[in-house]
């Protein structure tokens, strides 16, 4: 996923990574800034206020945390916004469709796009891929996509249908082999359909437009 909001978006920032996970050689933001830092740490993403570029933001999944990511990312979109700047954040959430931060970022106007897709079609690469035997783990929830853009970054470099596209198949090629669940630890198998919290069916993909605010 990382290589296509790279390519189409010109993502080269993750705002919540690691010195073992980060993708990106631009620079990270993580949770320890004090030992991260040598290896490439910006900070924390609450005191991180770039004004322009592409970020991805993929959160811990806690509530609280998703939520305050959420509101630092709109505050930050508002900002640019207002001085006409092209800032835009792709945001990774699972499908908690009651979180706050959800709702926000699904009411919002300057979410473009999202894409919604079920537990059981997709997978991601393990963050602790460099201590296990297998590269790609189960998404025990189904995951949101947001694509939230200020009206500079929309008009200079929009979300199409291929985007999003490209996006969704990236997130199907980490779905992991029956041969590779079959190896899988009983403590560490996903279970439950993955539909909202564990436990509920889970839904088809789904390609949606801009928030209510009505921006496509």
């Amino acid at each position: 996923m990382h290589a296509v909001l790279g390519s189409r978006l010109g993502v080269a920032f993750e705002c919540c990574a690691s010195p073992l996970n980060a993708y990106h050689g631009a620079g990270y933001c993580s949770a320890f800034a004090d030992t991260d830092l040598p290896f490439g740490s910006r900070g924390t993403f609450a005191g991180f206020a770039p004004l322009t570029g592409a970020y991805e933001l993929n959160p811990p999944f806690v509530p609280g945390f998703i939520d305050a990511c959420a509101a630092h990312a709109l505050a930050l979109l508002a900002r640019a916004d207002t001085r006409k700047e092209p800032l835009s954040f792709v945001v990774v959430l699972p499908g908690w469709l009651d979180s706050l931060g959800y709702q926000a970022l699904a009411q919002s106007a300057f979410t473009r796009r999202t894409l919604l897709i079920a537990a059981v079609d997709h997978g991601f690469v393990d963050g602790a891929q460099h201590a296990r035997a297998r590269s790609y783990r189960q998404s025990p929830f189904d995951t949101c996509v947001f694509f939230a853009q200020t009206d500079a970054a929309a008009k200079a470099n929009p979300v199409t249908d291929g985007v999003v596209a490209e996006v969704e198949r990236a997130l199907a090629a980490c779905t992991p082999t029956a041969e590779a669940l079959a190896a899988v630890p009983p403590s560490e198998r996903v279970r439950g359909g993955g539909h909202g919290r564990v436990g509920k069916k889970p839904r088809k993909a789904r390609r949606g437009g801009g928030g209510r605010g009505g921006r496509k």
